[in-house]
C-alpha cells in the first residue's frame, strides 16, 4: 500500500512538472515573445534574356552554380544575319562611299586639267593670245570643281563614319555575350546549350545574393511589436540555423495565400486559415547563413519570433 502511494505521488509530481512547464512556455510563447503565422526567405530573383537571336553557347549551365557580377554567363551566336534590314543598310553604305571616292579621284583629275589651262591661258593672256574672259570662265570651273570636291569628301567623311557605326551594330547582330548582373547563384536554366532562341527569352534566373530577406506574416493584434528597426529572430527548424535580422517595414490588412493552389482563375473558397495579417520584411543582420549551394536559402520556411516590450530592443 506504501509503495502504491509513493508511486502515485511520484506521478503525480511528474504530471504536475509537465503542466507546469507547459503552462511556462505557453507564457513565454504568447506572453514574452510573439510568434509568426508565416513566413519563408526571399529574395531578388533576375531574369537574364537572350538580346538577339540565334544559338546558344552557355559552356553547360546548371542551378547552383554562382557567379561574380559581370563574370561571362552565355554567348549567342546568329549565323543567319543576311534576312536582318541592317544588312542591306550595310552594303548600302559600302556601296556609296566607293561611289563617291571614285568620283572625287575623277574630279580631282579634271582640277589637275583645269589648273593646266589656267596656266596656260594666263600666259596666252599676257601676250594677248586670249581674253580675259576666257581666264576668268576657266577659274570659275575650277573653283566650283574645288568647291564641289570638298564637298562631296565632307560628305565621305560622314558616309564612313556612319559605315563604322553601323558595322560595330552588326557586329551585335551577330554575336552577343552576356555577364553576370549581379553576384549570386543560378536559380534555374530555360535553355540547352546549343539551342536556337530567340530575342528576349529568358535564358535563366540568378538570384542576387546582395538582396536576400524574409518575409513574414503575423496576426495584426500583434501589430504594436512589428514597428520598423525592431531586432528580431529568425529560425530554420529543418537546417538547424538561427540568425537576427530587423524589421524594415510592415504592411497591414495582408492575407495569407494557399502557395499551392492552381492559378486557374477559378474561384474557391478561403482557407480557414486565411484572416487578417500583418506582412512584415525582414532584413538580415547577419547574411552568411545559407551558402550558394543551399541558394542562400531562397523558399526555405522559417519562423520568426520577436520579444514583446520590455525584453524587445531596436537596434
Amino acid at each position: 500500500m506504501g509503495v502504491k502511494l509513493k508511486i502515485k505521488i511520484k506521478w503525480e509530481r511528474i504530471l504536475g512538472l509537465i503542466i507546469i512547464s507547459a503552462a511556462l512556455f505557453y507564457f513565454y510563447e504568447h506572453m514574452v515573445s510573439v510568434t509568426s503565422v508565416d513566413a519563408f526567405v526571399n529574395a531578388d530573383v533576375r531574369n537574364v534574356y537572350a538580346p538577339l537571336f540565334g544559338h546558344l553557347k552557355t559552356n553547360d549551365l546548371k542551378p547552383g552554380q554562382s557567379f561574380k557580377r559581370d563574370e561571362l554567363l552565355f554567348e549567342v551566336n546568329n549565323q543567319y544575319i543576311g534576312g536582318v534590314w541592317i544588312y542591306s543598310d550595310y552594303y548600302n553604305l559600302q556601296y556609296r562611299i566607293g561611289l563617291l571616292e571614285m568620283e572625287i579621284a575623277e574630279d580631282q583629275i579634271s582640277v589637275k586639267k583645269y589648273e593646266d589651262d589656267l596656266e596656260r591661258n594666263e600666259k596666252l593672256r599676257e601676250v594677248g593670245g586670249v581674253a580675259e574672259e576666257t581666264v576668268k570662265e576657266i577659274r570659275y570651273k575650277l573653283n566650283v570643281l574645288n568647291s564641289g570636291i570638298e564637298s562631296k569628301k565632307s560628305q565621305l567623311s560622314y558616309l564612313k563614319e556612319s559605315f563604322q557605326k553601323l558595322a560595330a551594330q552588326l557586329e551585335l547582330y551577330k554575336k552577343a555575350i552576356v555577364h553576370a548582373p549581379v553576384n549570386g547563384v543560378v536559380w534555374s536554366v530555360s535553355r540547352k546549350d546549343g539551342e536556337y532562341v530567340e530575342a528576349g527569352s529568358i535564358v535563366l534566373q540568378i538570384i542576387d545574393k546582395d538582396n536576400i530577406w524574409v518575409d513574414a506574416f503575423f496576426d495584426e493584434k500583434e501589430a504594436k511589436y512589428l514597428s520598423p528597426g525592431y531586432v528580431v529572430t529568425v529560425i530554420d527548424d529543418v537546417h538547424h540555423k538561427e540568425w537576427q535580422g530587423k524589421i524594415s517595414f510592415s504592411r497591414p490588412g495582408q492575407f495569407l495565400k494557399d502557395q499551392h493552389a492552381p492559378n486557374d482563375g477559378v474561384a474557391r473558397p478561403k482557407r480557414k486559415e486565411e484572416k487578417g495579417l500583418i506582412a512584415v520584411r525582414i532584413e538580415p543582420i547577419w547574411t552568411k547563413v545559407f551558402s550558394s549551394k543551399e541558394f542562400y536559402g531562397y523558399g526555405e520556411k522559417v519562423t520568426v519570433k520577436i520579444q514583446k516590450y520590455p525584453f524587445g530592443r531596436h537596434e
